[in-house]
């Protein structure tokens, strides 16, 4: 087969590519007639040996830590020339795979049936929708529903997930049949990630369930900061740990995947690297962390003293003792440490994946779908109304950010590199650890995002009360809380009004858990993730990619992510062109 484009042509096992980008080469060097290409069979089974005598084949043998390749240097001979450099032919190819099959997304995911969590959620809604429509031939997706039975199960995926926007793409493709198919694919367990041993699901729906899935996939979360410290760690601790509990059981299970959160590294500074947790990885000098321990002392609190405020300041206080900003990631930190501890109970690998900042879709199913407000969303939101003028942070800080269909799709390519390689090594159950973020491979300040902001705003400003509210500078990016504080003065409410005192009051909140993130200056690793994409077919990764170099800020802030917003957080009737 010929590739024209790229001067080369694939054989069965071998990559060759001609110097001189064309093919055939140009006969001043070469000649059909004299030329001679002839090289041993050993080549093409990567036995050993080497060219018979007499061929003009010369082999070099390379290896690497990950899989062999042999390169072959093959010389033209020519009557002119018996050796022309710039003839040499360069064949490379992999024992292991060929670079052109990629992970094989379609072939494994076909057929699976997914046990998914938190699947009424923002990712979760992306993940079951990307699956429905790039791998239609999925046999099932059991989805685990926080509900009294299966009724108000049904009732909560009909209304959350069926009959969700995001899902618009495969109404339209399916018509009439749309819910028939959903509802023939998609099946609610009702179940709660707290409960033990078999997370609160019926005994016979729970041996259904563990008889027939393949895949397992965590992306259940409490993401409020300061959540009540018995609540968060139910979810995001504790919750991880007894579906890893569960998983042992499921007799058919190929893999387990965790979603996470790339904060979960904590107070890290610098370059931080993809690598498990241990309870050992606090960045305070306090003692060494048990979890085992703050899951009592939560429940012991939770017992005796059940006032919120004090369960919320106990997270907090917990959290900032071992190294972390909040109670959010650092539950998430203990539920993956957990994950580890628990690793040898499945035979089977254990993926964690950890997203930065989740906006809205790059391009899938649409460009631009959001629900709910992300972490940076009530900023800009804040912003476009006149509320806020400034913000705290430092200018030159990294905004790590990712849309929700590349870290869905990071998911997908993850679970087929390893839960493809656990049907030929069942002995692999180590955890490993993905980050999926842009601060390394495509910087975006603070400055830079709060600019994009008011381009957006300045070029289509909100409406309220039938006037466009103009912005007269991007957000001035402020060193203190107090500096903040004093710069408030909601224009479209009065000062002193309750509705005055709570919003101010919501806003010094947030800058205060976001200024930790909004002055980091270190960056979030994404190696294993590049590699993971590298062994991506290029099919594969027109279809599942996730290649954060390739988004263009300005494109995706101010024609993507803000006007999804608007559409459909804001609820905002825009005009034909709502972007710079």
């Amino acid at each position: 087969m010929f590739l024209n484009s790229a001067a080369s042509f694939v054989t069965q096992n071998a990559f060759v590519r001609f110097p001189h980008g064309k093919w055939p080469p140009p006969q001043s060097s070469l000649s059909s007639s004299s030329s001679s290409c002839q090289w041993s069979s050993t080549v093409n089974h990567g036995g050993k040996g080497s060219p018979s005598k007499g061929s003009s084949s010369v082999i070099n043998r390379q290896h690497n830590k990950n899989h062999k390749v042999i390169r072959a240097v093959i010389n033209i001979n020519t009557a002119e020339n018996n050796a022309v450099p710039d003839n040499q032919l360069i064949l490379a190819f992999d024992e292991q795979k060929q670079k052109q099959q990629g992970l094989g997304i379609d072939k494994f995911l076909s057929g699976k049936t997914w046990f998914i969590t938190g699947a009424t959620g923002f990712v979760g809604k992306v993940l079951v929708e990307k699956i429905l429509r790039s791998i239609p031939d999925t046999r099932k997706i059991y989805l685990m529903i926080k509900a009294k039975d299966t009724q108000a199960a049904l009732r909560r995926l009909k209304t959350e997930i069926i009959e969700a926007e995001v899902f618009s793409v495969l109404k339209e493709e399916y018509g009439e049949s749309y819910e028939s198919f959903m509802l023939a694919k998609l099946v609610p367990v009702p179940g709660n990630l707290a409960e033990a041993p078999e997370l609160g699901i019926h005994p016979d729906t729970a041996d259904l369930v563990a008889g027939e899935v393949d895949l397992i996939v965590n992306s259940a979360a409490n993401t409020t900061f300061d959540e009540r410290y018995d609540v968060a760690i139910n979810t995001n601790t504790r919750g991880a740990t007894n579906l890893m509990r569960f998983a042992d059981k499921c007799h058919n299970l190929k893999l387990f995947m965790h979603i996470s959160t790339i904060y979960a590294n904590g107070g890290r500074s610098g370059r931080v690297m993809e690598k498990a947790f241990s309870e050992e990885d606090v960045t305070t000098t306090a003692a060494a962390l048990d979890v085992a321990a703050e899951i009592q002392l939560a429940l012991t609190h939770s017992a005796a003293t059940p006032a919120a405020d004090h369960l919320r300041r106990l997270g907090l206080e917990r959290a900032r003792k071992f190294g972390w900003h909040d109670t959010y990631t650092f539950t998430k930190a203990m539920g993956e440490m957990m994950l580890g501890d628990y690793r040898k109970d499945i035979k089977v690998p254990i993926v964690v994946l950890r997203p930065s900042i989740i906006e809205g879709s790059y391009a899938h199913p649409f460009p631009g779908w959001i629900e709910g407000n992300r972490m940076l969303d009530p900023i800009s939101q804040n912003y476009c109304k006149g509320r806020m003028t400034s913000f705290p942070g430092h200018p030159d800080s990294i905004v790590d950010v990712v849309p929700v269909d590349m870290v869905v799709n990071a998911v997908l390519a993850a679970v087929t590199r390893h839960g493809a390689a656990a049907v030929t090594n069942s002995s692999n159950n180590m955890v490993n650890v993905y980050q999926i973020g842009s601060s390394v491979s495509n910087p975006m300040t603070l400055s830079e995002l709060f600019t994009l902001y008011y381009l957006h705003f300045d070029s289509s400003p909100i409406m309220i009360n039938g006037k466009p509210i103009r912005l007269s500078s991007p957000l001035d990016i402020c060193n203190s809380i107090d500096e903040f504080s004093s710069a408030l003065h909601p224009p479209d409410i009065p000062a002193g009004s309750r509705l005055g005192r709570r919003l101010r009051q919501d806003a010094i909140r947030m800058a205060t858990f976001y200024l930790p993130y909004l002055s980091f200056m270190g960056r979030y690793d994404c190696s294993n993730t590049e590699k993971l994409m590298e062994e991506m077919s290029e099919e594969e990764r027109a279809e599942f990619g996730f290649d954060v170099k390739k988004i263009d800020w300005r494109h995706y802030i101010a024609q993507v992510h803000l006007p999804g917003l608007r559409k459909h957080v804001m609820k905002e009737r825009l005009p034909a062109k709502a972007h710079v």
